[in-house]
């Protein structure tokens, strides 16, 4: 099953984002792209620039640790995930929130770009 993560933000630092995949020892493939995005707050569309990880072999206790490592690293409110029978910020992935319960955190909210 092949796992897709894309993340855009203003902000992304892709050194930073390069050396939390190397620091967690994740082998990928890293694309750079340009998101259009709606910023709610303004009320109009962006251009963010973004990038697309493919991983070659992680499972769900792997993006868990991985987003929690690129979300305090990058400052970052979401990945959007396409796999394990799943597409959307990984704050609604059903193994997220399952962790989250078993290790009693607060789970957290989608990015305030995403539609509630």
């Amino acid at each position: 099953m092949t796992l897709k993560i894309f993340i855009s933000n203003k902000n992304i630092d892709e050194n930073i984002l390069l050396e939390t995949l190397q620091h967690k020892k994740i082998l990928c493939n890293v694309t750079k792209y340009k998101s259009i995005i709606f910023n709610k707050t303004k009320n109009t569309y962006e251009i963010e620039p973004g990038f697309k990880i493919e991983p070659f072999n992680i499972n769900h206790k792997g993006i868990i640790a991985l987003w929690d490592a690129l979300r305090v690293n990058l400052k970052i409110h979401c990945l959007y995930i396409k796999s394990f029978n799943y597409e959307g910020c990984i704050t609604r992935l059903p193994e997220y929130l399952n962790y989250c319960k078993k290790n009693n955190i607060e789970p957290l909210t989608c990015s305030e770009y995403e539609e509630a």
